[in-house]
């Protein structure tokens, strides 16, 4: 099995090393956005009748930017893309950084393999 299929033991320990990095983020939520800063949502994963999205964050100046996903904490379990702190996104977003923010499935109703395959597309 390739180390970059979802559900591989390599991809599972990655990706959970990515979630647990940025899990202490998602326990202060982010502050209501003024009109200026409100991201565009974008659908990246369409899973049967479920869209899932991602909020896109840009900083001022022409790009192309580096960008970070964030991906909010919960323990897989409850939590979304608006969890990011409104100072920790200001801070990417000074620094010339572009910032994607996602939902993915949560579980139990998504078993770790699709939470997986949402992360995998969230990043391809």
């Amino acid at each position: 099995m390739s180390d970059r299929m979802p559900g591989s033991r390599h991809a599972a320990r990655g990706w959970a090393k990515l979630v647990l990095a940025s899990a202490w983020c998602g326990v202060l939520a982010g502050s209501p956005l003024p009109a200026e800063e409100r991201p565009q949502t974008v659908i990246y994963r369409t899973v049967g009748p479920l869209e899932i999205p991602a909020d896109v964050f840009l900083p001022t100046g022409t790009g192309p930017h580096p960008v970070v996903l964030w991906i909010h904490g919960g323990a897989l379990i409850f939590g979304d893309r608006r969890m990011l702190p409104a100072e920790q996104r200001a801070r990417y977003l000074r620094a010339g950084l572009a910032v994607v923010s996602i939902d993915y499935r949560l579980a139990p109703e998504t078993k770790l393999a699709g939470i997986l395959e949402d992360l995998d597309a969230a990043h391809a």
